[in-house]
């Protein structure tokens, strides 16, 4: 974590400056995401404008779900994510028990319903549950992050930070391992 408190960048998107960062939008405060794990705010390689970007995930999708936002530039609602892949409850819906007891949400031998062609998931973490997410169920604003604009000792400390990217083929498989532990 930078010393500003927002997470250093992970991996990136195939799209054109979108980026995954840690955890974390400043110390200790994990992000409200959308259904593709991103949203918008302030980043090590944009601290001046908020920008749309990617936060690691302790629950399923783990990176990225899908690929956001909407096209009218809104965060994407769980309900617009499904409503755009016909894979989501296609009735291909299927039991997987997690193998792996440190794998959180889950626990050793708990059996979880996954539809394995959906890339849209809810705030438990479920691809096939309804619980809405943080920014929907809180009714707030799905345009813009309410993370003040940093300050401009910030803006320095994240600017300074923001040359230790590792590309997302790293991150994807430092992440592949966690994955593969939940279905096995």
């Amino acid at each position: 974590m930078l010393p500003g408190g927002h997470s250093t960048q992970v991996g990136e998107s195939i799209h054109a400056d979108q980026f995954l960062y840690g955890k974390f939008e400043a110390t200790d405060v994990l992000p409200d995401l959308d259904a593709c794990g991103g949203h918008f705010g302030f980043t090590p390689d944009s601290p001046n404008h908020s920008v749309y970007h990617y936060h690691v995930q302790d629950k399923p999708p783990f990176t990225f779900g899908c690929y956001g936002p909407n096209t009218d530039g809104t965060m994407v609602t769980l309900a617009e994510c499904r409503a755009l892949h016909d894979e989501c409850g296609n009735g291909d819906e299927t039991s997987l028990t997690v193998g792996a007891s440190d794998i959180l949400p889950y626990t050793l031998g708990q059996t979880v319903a996954y539809d394995p062609w959906c890339p849209c998931y809810d705030l438990n973490g479920s691809n096939v549950g309804n619980v809405k997410l943080a920014f929907e169920a809180a009714g707030g604003s799905s345009t813009a992050s309410p993370t003040p604009a940093p300050t401009e000792t910030e803006q320095q400390t994240l600017s300074e930070g923001s040359g230790s990217a590792l590309h997302l083929a790293t991150a994807t498989l430092a992440i592949a391992g966690v994955v593969g532990a939940v279905v096995a």
